[in-house]
């Protein structure tokens, strides 16, 4: 039974959709902000996700490229029906793969969803378990790094964070998405993202002094040069 995460802050739409979505065949969870959402969807994961626009701690676009970041569920971002194509474009541009406006019909929502769910279950067969961009190869599943074939040693959070890179190779990736998408924060005081980046850069650069994989975007965040 494919699993659908909803997010949507109204409590009341949500269960009566889900409701609706569960009698079509659809395992459904339901959450009302981007923190619970992002918590189920560690908790549980997801084979496709019901995204609102509007959340009360987090826009759903932010919530979308960060979910983005950490996973390759097909995700849906259902809007406002104001200014239609800007908002697609918006959606597309964060990552999502499929834009709805509102008010749409429950068959075309079940339908999109099916399609959705096709074309994620197609290219999961195209593609191996194994993540790999350049030196690096990743087994999520399995929690196994190698650097050119050697084993790499990393504790969770540093999977998680390499992981992500690895998944956006070439991608500048923002401080507030890498750790929205490791830590579910976006509070930096800790230096947490520094000391991490700085801990993975002495384990797969050559000369971690003068990272070439692993390299910083001044003012905005990192990205992973394979």
């Amino acid at each position: 039974m494919p699993r659908l995460l909803l997010v949507e802050d109204n409590s009341s739409s949500a269960a009566a959709l889900a409701a609706l979505l569960r009698r079509e065949g659809f395992d459904v969870s339901t959450c009302t902000t981007a923190a619970d959402a992002l918590r189920e969807f560690d908790r549980r994961g997801a084979d496709m996700i019901l995204l609102d626009q509007t959340l009360p701690d987090m826009t759903g676009l932010d919530l979308c490229l960060t979910l983005r970041a950490r996973s390759d569920a097909g995700i849906l971002i259902i809007g406002a029906g104001n200014d239609r194509e800007d908002a697609a474009v918006a959606a597309l541009d964060r990552g999502a793969d499929d834009y709805l406006a509102k008010p749409y019909g429950l068959r075309e929502l079940v339908a999109r969803i099916r399609a959705l769910l096709r074309r994620c279950a197609a290219t999961a067969r195209r593609h191996p378990a194994v993540i790999a961009a350049g030196p690096i190869a990743l087994d999520p599943a399995a929690h196994t790094a190698t650097l050119t074939g050697r084993p790499l040693d990393l504790p969770l959070k540093e999977f998680q964070l390499l992981e992500t890179f690895v998944r956006n190779p070439g991608r500048t990736l923002a401080r507030d998405q890498l750790l929205g998408a490791v830590w579910d924060s976006v509070d930096d005081d800790s230096n947490t993202l520094n000391v991490h980046v700085k801990r993975l850069r002495a384990k797969i650069e050559p000369d971690p002094a003068a990272p070439r994989h692993l390299v910083t975007v001044r003012g905005i965040g990192y990205k992973y040069l394979p």
